[in-house]
C-alpha cells in the first residue's frame, strides 16, 4: 500500500480527534496509578523545524532559529501525563499552567517538579492556593525554610524528563517537525507518548 493511502488516514482520523481521545484514555490509565501520581515533573524541550508553519519561531538556542517548544508533565515514572505545544520563544514559565490544565481531571497531584526557572512566586502562589500543589525546585540560597530530605531527593529526580523527551528521539518523525500544521505534528506525538506509556504501564502489571 502507498504511504500517501496511510498520510490520508492519518490526517482524516486527526482531524476526527482519535488520537486526542487515545491519549485521554492513555492518561485516565495512569491516573488510577495513585502510587506513583502524587509528584509530577515538568520540563520543556525545542523540536527544530522542517516544514511547520504554526506555532513556530525563532530561538537562538537551535541551529536553524526556528523550532516549536514542547513541555510535558511526567509522573515519577517518566509516563506523560500532560503535553503542551508552543512557540520556541515562550518563556518557560508561561508553559506552566497550560501544561498543568492539560493534564486529566481526575489525576490529584501533590507536588509540582521542575528547575527554578520554569516558576514565579505568582504562579506558584496560584498553584498552592487554588489546587493545593506544591511546586519544588533547587533553591540552595533558601536557608530559612530549607527543604526536607525526601524533597531533596524529588528534586534531584527532576532529570526524569529526560527520558520521555529521549523516547521521542526514538521516532524519526518527532526528531525534527515535518508536519505543517500543529495539529499533526501533536498527534504524533500523542501516538508516540501512548505506545511508550502503554508498553511501560503492561511492564507494571
Amino acid at each position: 500500500m502507498h504511504y500517501s493511502v496511510y498520510n490520508k488516514h492519518f490526517l482524516k482520523w486527526t482531524e476526527k480527534g482519535i488520537f486526542s481521545e487515545l491519549n485521554k484514555i492513555v492518561s485516565l490509565m495512569i491516573s488510577k496509578l495513585e502510587n506513583i501520581n502524587s509528584d509530577a515533573y515538568i520540563d520543556t524541550s525545542i523540536i527544530r523545524n522542517i516544514g511547520g508553519i504554526e506555532d513556530i519561531s525563532y530561538n537562538h538556542k537551535i541551529k536553524s532559529k526556528r523550532g516549536t517548544k514542547v513541555s510535558i508533565i511526567v509522573n515519577s515514572k517518566g509516563m506523560p501525563l500532560s503535553i503542551h505545544i508552543a512557540n520556541s520563544n515562550y518563556h518557560d514559565v508561561s508553559l506552566v499552567l497550560p501544561s498543568y490544565y492539560k493534564m486529566n481531571k481526575s489525576t490529584k497531584i501533590k507536588n509540582l517538579i521542575g528547575d527554578k526557572g520554569y516558576m514565579s512566586n505568582k504562579t506558584k502562589e496560584y498553584l498552592k492556593n487554588k489546587h493545593n500543589v506544591t511546586y519544588l525546585y533547587p533553591d540552595k540560597k533558601n536557608t530559612l525554610n530549607p527543604m526536607a530530605e525526601d524533597e531533596k531527593l524529588k528534586v534531584k529526580s527532576r532529570s526524569i524528563n529526560e527520558n520521555s523527551f529521549s523516547w521521542m528521539t526514538q521516532y524519526r518523525r518527532l526528531t525534527c517537525r515535518f508536519e505543517k500544521y500543529t495539529k499533526t505534528f501533536t498527534s504524533f506525538i500523542y501516538l508516540a507518548f501512548c505506545n511508550v506509556t502503554l508498553n511501560k504501564f503492561f511492564k507494571m502489571n
